[in-house]
């Protein structure tokens, strides 16, 4: 009955509840860290917009997490359902956008400054999507143009509808120990922190693989226009967008990463390389070790 309820998303209402709660097989195990990482975070429901407000888990381990919905009220759904509500907000935030000038018959601005914003959008270029604000019973994406003289904000639906700067892909090699692991996977470029490009050689900090966390790598190659596509579609699962489906590069590598990869990341992985070996099957090799950038998780070669 316990189990029942906390899969409900009811939390414990004392003491003696919040310990019965604890000592449930799996309630330990469950990422409370990671959860913080989502908490907040805009999602499309089937029901609306909404974002996430708490985050529980049942006595079987399953992972449930609450949205409360925009219109009003909440909807709580398994983690794997919730997470494809959130990728479809996450996924078109730092792209480039070709927006459309704004039709002067439906702007309540005056004429004169109607005028001025479409000689600029003519001068700035393609504008970056940036976090969606709430806006009445739905999600509203700030767009930027990268000389910040143009800021408006548009919906999931108008951004669909408009045109994508082509697409860009790097081929980036996770760092390892050692480092002929050669781990290497597709992400795409994310406008916010830089309009322009990377090159091969740079090192970049990408999403890792849970929330919040952040790996680093090695552009092998950069990868443009219909090459790009055919790499997103091998690795998008069926996306509609197949680019919008992979993770971004979310920065150049800074000299204080390097010293940190050179560092303390570098002494983890060695340290950590001689355990996997000794507790490997025999006949299995430990190929590396990759640390994540704030050390807190390892990625196992073998």
């Amino acid at each position: 009955e316990m189990a029942a309820e906390f899969a409900r998303g009811q939390e414990p209402r004392g003491p003696e509840d919040a310990q019965h709660f604890r000592g449930l097989p799996g309630f330990s195990s469950f990422d409370w860290n990671e959860s913080d990482c989502v908490i907040g975070k805009p999602a499309m429901t089937d029901y609306g917009a909404g974002r996430l407000v708490r985050a529980v888990a049942a006595s079987d381990g399953t992972r449930y997490i609450t949205v409360g919905l925009l219109s009003g009220g909440t909807i709580q759904a398994p983690e794997q359902r919730v997470l494809t509500w959130i990728k479809a907000v996450d996924r078109w935030l730092g792209e480039s956008i070709h927006a459309p000038a704004v039709a002067k018959q439906e702007s309540k601005l005056p004429l004169w400054w109607q005028e001025r914003r479409q000689q600029l959008e003519g001068k700035s270029g393609p504008l970056a999507v940036y976090d969606p604000i709430d806006k009445g019973n739905s999600l509203a994406f700030r767009l930027l143009a990268a000389n910040g003289a143009i800021s408006r904000f548009a919906s999931i639906d108008e951004l669909s509808r408009w045109p994508r700067s082509e697409p860009c892909v790097y081929l980036v090699s996770l760092c390892t120990t050692p480092p002929t692991v050669g781990h290497m996977a597709p992400y795409r470029h994310d406008s916010r922190a830089s309009r322009q490009l990377y090159s091969k050689g740079d090192l970049v900090v990408m999403e890792g693989t849970k929330p919040g966390t952040k790996d680093l790598g090695l552009i092998h190659k950069v990868l443009m226009g219909p090459k790009a596509e055919r790499v997103a579609e091998a690795v998008g699962g069926g996306a509609d967008v197949p680019c919008l489906a992979l993770q971004r590069v979310l920065r150049r590598g800074s000299d204080e990463d390097r010293g940190r990869r050179d560092g303390p990341l570098k002494a983890l992985e060695d340290m950590v390389l001689p355990l996997l070996a000794a507790r490997l099957p025999k006949g299995v090799a430990a190929l590396g070790v990759g640390a994540s950038l704030d050390g807190n998780y390892v990625r196992l070669f073998a």
